[in-house]
């Protein structure tokens, strides 16, 4: 019930998407000649979840967010409609205490943090279309959605004093995405743009490890900086 819940929701904001899209078609401004290919490069923060994690950090958890992207204009009748590809990158990594171990060495017995730790790494191919309308001589605003895979992998291990001792946990998986987003682009000159931007991701369910899996939801916001050629 709540995988079909979550689904419906995603099908919601992708129609919402559309359906913003189909209004500023409406009120579009005349068309102007296709634009160049646009090259941007997407910073910021971003949380997750996996609903069915039970065990170890990673149920919630923040991280960095990256996302190298090209797009154009490719119809003249309707410069505002761009169609692009995005390449999101998302780390994170947990340690948690987990007391001393006694290490033997050359001078003797001795005693050395003990830490578990986590880390999870997100790779999201996707298609990009979206719609950026003009507001202002600076100003423009596009509203958008990306659908493609996400690829998961998960490791886990111990860690003593800074070295990582056992690796012992290391998988992987893949599952389809949908992420509707937003931007808000101001524009200095014709070549150099920049501005905001925030998405709401939804996966299929990944399956990492026992107790540690489930549904990817991920949120995110950010800058962004652009250049065309």
């Amino acid at each position: 019930m709540q995988i079909a819940a979550r689904h419906r929701r995603a099908a919601a904001m992708v129609m919402g998407v559309a359906g913003g899209i189909a209004v500023l078609l409406a009120g579009a401004a005349p068309a102007r000649a296709a634009v160049a290919p646009e090259f941007a490069f997407s910073i910021g923060y971003t949380e997750y979840r996996l609903d069915d994690t039970t065990v170890g950090e990673l149920a919630r958890q923040g991280g960095l967010y990256l996302e190298p992207r090209v797009s154009a204009a490719p119809w003249d009748a309707h410069p505002q409609l761009r169609v692009g590809v995005g390449l999101g990158f998302t780390l994170s990594m947990t340690t948690e205490d987990a007391g001393e171990s006694i290490v033997i060495g050359p001078g003797g017995p001795s005693t050395e943090d003990l830490d578990t730790y986590e880390n999870l790494f997100l790779f999201v191919p996707e298609l990009q279309i979206s719609w950026r309308q003009e507001w202002s001589d600076h100003y423009n605003l596009e509203v958008g959605v990306g659908a493609g895979g996400v690829y998961a992998h998960y490791s886990a291990g111990d860690v003593l004093g800074n070295t990582i001792y056992d690796d012992e946990i290391r998988e992987s998986d893949t599952a389809l995405t949908v992420r509707p987003f937003v931007r808000l682009v101001y524009a200095k000159s014709d070549r150099f743009t920049g501005g905001f931007e925030g998405s709401y991701l939804w996966s299929g369910s990944l399956d990492l490890f026992d107790g540690v899996g489930g549904n990817l939801e991920q949120w995110y916001a950010g800058v962004f900086f652009c250049w065309t050629r």
